[in-house]
């Protein structure tokens, strides 16, 4: 049997073209719950295109020319015919039929979401930021807990709340968003000329629009207010929540 699969031109191909129809069909959106069997197919088909390499090598150490260049050529053909399968079902349409007839009425005015990347031009210094650095370089101090003090932004909140979070909603310096029904502010900072957001408001060392600094140690900072009495997220032993009342 062995000696019937290597030193065929057809054989080799059939096989690794009968266990590509099987992978294609156990990968289809109708059976993907057993996605074990179309695992199983996935190594066979590997070792069916390994098969035929070795074929084909056999072939030509035998001298049999034309088995050899057949099997060679459907090696790219088997593979490239894998690859244009398997994205159909991949990155083809979806079929739930999700929303497939769904339109948007007249007359509603529609607008698109802000990219939460947005920049906007900055001025000649981040005063914050420069002061949260220049703590983070101060020698002698092994507290890594970084202790604001906010009384100011708490008297304005009970005050003019309302002044405040015009302010806040203005400010290029300041980033307004709610989520999951509660209002929070998380503070930009000025990259070179921008204000910059980083993803959720973390800005760290190694941020990438940073100049390397190597005098800077390793840090992550995220200065976010809460008007809604929730925390953000769950802050770690690491992070400084203050209680303002």
């Amino acid at each position: 049997m062995l000696k019937a699969y290597f030193g065929s031109w057809w054989i080799p191909s059939l096989i690794a073209f009968l266990v590509l129809i099987a992978l294609l069909i156990t990968s289809s959106p109708n059976l993907r719950n057993i996605s074990i069997i179309s695992n199983i197919f996935s190594i066979l088909f590997s070792l069916s295109l390994l098969g035929i390499l070795v074929a084909s090598v056999w072939n030509l150490f035998k001298k049999q020319w034309g088995q050899g260049i057949v099997n060679l050529l459907m090696l790219p053909f088997l593979f490239i015919t894998s690859i244009f399968g398997l994205s159909l079902f991949m990155f083809g349409p979806s079929e739930d039929k999700f929303a497939d007839h769904i339109s948007i009425p007249e007359n509603i005015e529609i607008s698109e979401p802000l990219d939460w990347q947005i920049e906007f031009q900055g001025g000649s210094e981040d005063t914050f930021q420069s002061r949260l650095l220049d703590a983070i370089l101060t020698q002698g101090n092994q507290d890594p807990s970084v202790k604001a003090n906010v009384f100011s932004l708490v008297q304005l909140h009970q005050n003019e709340s309302d002044i405040l979070r015009r302010y806040l909603a203005t400010s290029p310096s300041w980033r307004l968003f709610q989520e999951k029904g509660a209002l929070f502010a998380t503070r930009r900072w000025m990259i070179g000329s921008f204000w910059r957001y980083s993803l959720h408001g973390y800005y760290m060392r190694h941020n990438p629009y940073f100049i390397f600094d190597p005098s800077l140690p390793d840090f992550q900072s995220r200065f976010t207010l809460g008007f809604s009495g929730k925390p953000w997220s769950r802050a770690s032993f690491k992070s400084t929540q203050l209680q303002q009342n």
